[in-house]
């Protein structure tokens, strides 16, 4: 009879002990996701400063020039700080960047 009564006092044990591994999992996981909640809305709430570095030959790059209209189309770039470490390039692709960054320049200025 004592075997039964202390195998039935672990068990009670054992419960009461997994009860509050699980709780607190829940809690943790409940606490993450309202981290990465407001994370997520405070990083879309706020004012950017995007910057954007020229290296090498300019040339006609097409990546850069997503990247350029993307920062144009994103209300929450304030200001673009651009950085040339460049010997120089060709004119069609100096002339397009100059160009896409007075687009830049004339959208922000409408704000």
């Amino acid at each position: 009879m004592t075997l039964s009564t202390d195998i039935m006092l672990d068990r009670h044990r054992l419960k009461k002990k997994l009860k509050f591994w699980r709780i607190l999992c829940i809690v943790i996981v409940i606490v993450g996701i309202i981290g990465i909640i407001y994370q997520v809305n405070l990083s879309n709430k706020t004012d950017r400063i995007a910057r954007l570095t020229v290296t090498g030959i300019i040339l006609t790059d097409p990546r850069r020039n997503k990247e350029l209209q993307r920062i144009a189309k994103n209300d929450n770039v304030k200001a673009l700080i651009v950085a040339f470490d460049s010997p120089g390039g060709t004119f069609v692709g100096g002339e397009i960047l100059f160009q896409q960054l007075r687009e830049i320049s004339k959208t922000s200025s409408k704000d």
